[in-house]
């Protein structure tokens, strides 16, 4: 605790030292501050254009059809030739047949008569199956007739899957056990559904009817139900799986015997007897899914308005993403507005604070290196002619897309009526050219010559945005990043660019700060104790003074 003012010299010397130290922190901390507010500042601009551009290219991959997202959330990857959005396919009765064309099907119309449906292994009790009053929750001995309390009932199930995964059923089977005391058909029905074999099975207690089916059609689709090993058990104590299915849950099946589902049959054009394992089957490009046996005719053609809406929204959202980025390049720098201190902010308004942190964060990524270095190279790419295709189309403007005037910065522009001329003429060679992604190149360079316009982008892109990630980090969008590329901050987290390892660019020089931060408030706290140390060295002095002068004014007055 300081007192101060007891000499009475009338000086403030709290307001003095401390005034003293709002200089020494400016000089010595606010502008560290500063500094650090700054490059945080820059590094959540990085990282905010870093998301618009993941954003742009993952959503963009979603529309054209060349990613999907799983019910489970996983994104999957596919290819231009599942498009489904460049090709319609129409059916003459669709009672028969529902068709959807990807963007490899040839234009014309197509015969296709379907002979036979595709179909399962589907048995169903053939009467009621429990004793009266009992249900499924009853134990096995309880619910059915003719089954003693106590036996072991236990059965083997060979299906597809248990013959072709040796590794998880290595004697081609799945071997099922229960006691039929304290075991229930709930039991014996979710052993079987979990058991990942290809077969289900189900109970209807308001029919009280059993079934039992393949999940799969097609003749490959099959179960045998068989008497398992039970070696060392009196054959007396045990339930056979005849008796089981056959007897208790009256199913019309024998005990060794194959039950296979059925193949769909058809007839496509002048290619008769076809068969496939399901109704959904692709032929020629064409995604049938057939629901009848009959004919019909499918007819294929180009979907140019669907093509030139994919193309053109496209382009809008690519001028959006080009324009933002641009918009923070040429921002205007105002040198007069620099980051707040606390102190600073307690006398403003939340209006006014932001007002001014605005101003303060204006053009501080202009001219950025990295971001001008992407639109450029992006640009450089929309205009370099795509080797390898079998197609003469190869360039951008061929299907009437260029850049406008040079104020307009990279933006596209689209001829519609070129464009729509391209897609009806050639709907395969537009598609190359935007989204061609090759397998056979000899090096980076020959992959870059050969992929299409689009495809070409995004790897630019990306490529560019680990540049980002070094400079500023991933922030909380590594989930969206790595839906850009799987392996997007392996390098990052690596540090094979970097002085340390997942500590970006940015981060490195605030850590920096921080620390001369915090060696700065400490040399604040000597200079400021130092100072109190000068000022009560002082008054210490001003009161012996003070006290010598009133005694000598005492001796003065005592001799007059």
């Amino acid at each position: 605790m300081r007192i101060f003012g007891l000499s009475g010299s009338g000086m403030d010397i709290d307001k003095i030292v401390g005034d003293l130290m709002k200089v020494e922190r400016e000089r010595r901390v606010s502008k560290l501050e500063r500094k650090r507010q700054i490059d945080l500042w820059r590094s959540e601009m990085y990282q905010s254009i870093n998301k618009d551009i993941a954003n742009f290219i993952v959503d963009a991959r979603k529309e054209f059809g060349l990613a999907k997202l799983t019910d489970t959330g996983t994104l999957l990857s596919g290819s231009m030739d599942s498009f489904t959005w460049v090709k319609s396919a129409s059916s003459s009765d669709e009672t028969k047949v529902d068709a959807k064309a990807t963007a490899k099907a040839l234009n014309g119309s197509y015969n296709l008569n379907i002979t036979q449906l595709a179909k399962n292994v589907s048995k169903t009790s053939t009467d009621s199956i429990s004793v009266e009053g009992k249900t499924s929750k009853d134990t096995l001995d309880e619910q059915f007739a003719g089954i003693s309390s106590g036996k072991i009932l236990s059965f083997k199930i060979r299906t597809n899957v248990t013959e072709n995964d040796p590794e998880n059923y290595p004697n081609g089977y799945k071997e099922f056990s229960f006691d039929t005391s304290v075991n229930t058909l709930e039991d014996v029905i979710d052993e079987i559904n979990n058991s990942n074999i290809g077969i289900q099975a189900a109970y209807d207690s308001d029919i009280d009817r059993f079934f039992l089916n393949t999940t799969e059609t097609g003749e490959e689709n099959y179960f045998n139900i068989s008497n398992a090993d039970l070696d060392g058990i009196d054959p007396a104590d045990i339930i056979t799986p005849d008796k089981f299915f056959a007897d208790a849950l009256k199913l019309d099946v024998n005990i060794d015997e194959d039950y296979g589902g059925k193949d769909a049959k058809f007839d496509f054009g002048d290619a008769t007897g076809l068969t496939k394992s399901s109704n959904t089957f692709s032929i020629n490009g064409i995604n049938i899914t057939a629901k009848n046996t009959g004919q019909t005719t499918i007819t294929v053609g180009t979907d140019v308005d669907s093509v030139y809406e994919k193309i053109t929204d496209f382009v809008d959202k690519y001028n959006e993403l080009i324009s933002g980025i641009n918009e923070k390049l040429g921002e205007e720098v105002h040198r007069d507005y620099q980051p707040l201190t606390d102190e600073e902010k307690e006398s403003l308004t939340e209006d006014q604070v932001k007002k001014w942190e605005d101003m303060a964060k204006s053009g501080l990524i202009k001219n950025d290196r990295i971001l001008s270095t992407m639109l450029m190279s992006v640009r450089k790419g929309l205009y370099k002619s795509v080797s390898g295709l079998s197609d003469s189309m190869n360039h951008l403007t061929q299907i009437g897309i260029e850049t406008g005037e040079y104020s307009s910065k990279g933006k596209l522009e689209v001829d519609e009526t070129k464009l729509k001329k391209a897609i009806l003429n050639n709907p395969n060679g537009v598609i190359d050219l935007l989204f061609n992604s090759p397998d056979d190149y000899i090096d980076d360079e020959d992959k870059y010559n050969k992929s299409g316009l689009i495809t070409r982008m995004f790897d630019t892109m990306t490529e560019d945005m680990k540049e980002i990630i070094d400079k500023a980090g991933p922030g909380e969008d590594s989930d969206l990043l790595r839906d850009v590329k799987s392996s997007i901050l392996i390098d990052f987290v690596a540090g094979k660019n970097l002085k340390n390892g997942s500590i970006s660019m940015l981060d490195e020089n605030i850590l920096d700060l921080e620390r001369e931060i915090l060696t700065q408030e400490k040399v604040l706290l000597r200079i400021e104790n130092r100072y109190y140390s000068k000022y009560g060295a002082m008054e210490q002095a001003l009161g012996q003074m003070y006290q010598q002068s009133s005694w000598l004014s005492s001796q003065l007055g005592s001799l007059m």
